[in-house]
C-alpha cells in the first residue's frame, strides 16, 4: 500500500501544481467564482485528510476506497475536459515526481484569512481565464481553438 499511497500523493502534487491553469475549466462561469471561498467551498490550494475546508480531501478510507476528492469543479463544468485535464495534472505529478506539500489541518471556514498564507484559486472568471490563456500546461493539452473559446483570446 504505502506504492500506492506515494503514488496518490505524486497526483494529488500535481493536481495541486496545475490547478490555477485548470480551474478555468473547473469552473467556467462567473457565478463559479462567488461560491468559491464560500460557507463549504474551498477557496485556497491546500490539502487534508477529513477536512471539508481544504481544496483536496483525503477521507478516512483504506486498501480499494482509499481516495481524494477535489472540491472546487462546480457542475458547471464539462467533464470530459475536467476529467481530461485532472488526468493529465494528476499524471504530471507522478512523472515529475512533484512532492505533496504538508497537510493543511485548520478549519479554513472559520479561519481569520490574515493569518492563513496559503495560496488561493483564481478570484474570478477574469483571472482565471489569464492563467489558462498564459498556460504551458493547457496548451500542451488542449487545442488552442478551446483554449480561445474559453478564455476569450
Amino acid at each position: 500500500q504505502g506504492g500506492a499511497e506515494n503514488l496518490m500523493h505524486r497526483a494529488m502534487g500535481g493536481i495541486l501544481d496545475k490547478i490555477t491553469d485548470m480551474t478555468l475549466f473547473l469552473n467556467p462561469t462567473e457565478q463559479s467564482y462567488s461560491r468559491l471561498g464560500g460557507h463549504k467551498a474551498p477557496k485556497y490550494i491546500s490539502w487534508s485528510s477529513n477536512n471539508r475546508s481544504q481544496l483536496i480531501r483525503v477521507p478516512a478510507a483504506s486498501g480499494e476506497y482509499r481516495r481524494f476528492e477535489l472540491r472546487s469543479p462546480d457542475c458547471t463544468a464539462n467533464p470530459y475536459l475536467a476529467f481530461a485535464l485532472l488526468i493529465w495534472a494528476g499524471l504530471s505529478g507522478i512523472e515529475k515526481d512533484i512532492a505533496l506539500p504538508e497537510a493543511c489541518n485548520v478549519n479554513l471556514h472559520t479561519a481569520d484569512s490574515r493569518d492563513v498564507t496559503l495560496a488561493t484559486l483564481p478570484k474570478s472568471l477574469a483571472d482565471a481565464a489569464k492563467y489558462a490563456a498564459d498556460s504551458n500546461f493547457i496548451a500542451q493539452h488542449l487545442p488552442q481553438s478551446l483554449i480561445a473559446f474559453f478564455t476569450g483570446r
